[in-house]
């Protein structure tokens, strides 16, 4: 604790814990419009960050830096896929708004003063979380189809006997 407090990264640390309790999707350090802006901006990092969330477009990547041998690296990630597997496997989405199209909830999304961090929508029937990623000024859609094959496993199994 220490650490963090002489680093002056209680803040950090207080917002952390607050997204944590709120159950908010995964937090992303970095938004870029292709692969290569990303790698791009991996590479000039003096001290890039390990295992970093970053969003292309839309889809969540991980920036990978191996420290001993200077390896960076950005690969996707399938954050969001499981984010919205847990989510709804916690609680069913209600809509807030529902849209004929994806173009209009993309502008009712745009327009809102401040968004939450997340809420549900319906778009053509289809359930899709709108999420608010301020720490980079990106507001997204993200289709709950994309949990589909992602399952949480809740459940630990127990070690069987043993049979001396």
């Amino acid at each position: 604790m220490d650490y963090i407090v002489l680093t002056g990264e209680l803040d950090a640390l207080g917002e952390h814990m607050r997204r944590l309790e709120a159950g908010s999707p995964p937090r992303v350090v970095a938004a870029f419009g292709t692969l290569g802006e990303a790698a791009a901006w991996l590479e000039r990092a003096p001290e890039p960050p390990s295992r970093a969330l970053v969003l292309i477009g839309d889809q969540y990547h991980q920036a990978i830096y191996l420290r001993d041998i200077n390896h960076r690296k950005v690969i996707p990630w399938p954050a969001m896929e499981y984010y919205l597997a847990e989510l709804v496997q916690d609680v069913a989405p209600i809509a807030v708004a529902s849209f004929a199209s994806r173009e209009t909830a993309e502008a009712w999304l745009k327009a809102q003063p401040e968004p939450p961090e997340r809420a549900w929508v319906l778009i053509a029937g289809e359930f899709h979380l709108a999420v608010n990623h301020a720490h980079v000024q990106r507001r997204a859609l993200y289709p709950l189809s994309m949990a589909d094959g992602y399952a949480v496993n809740d459940e630990v199994e127990t070690e069987p006997p043993r049979q001396d």
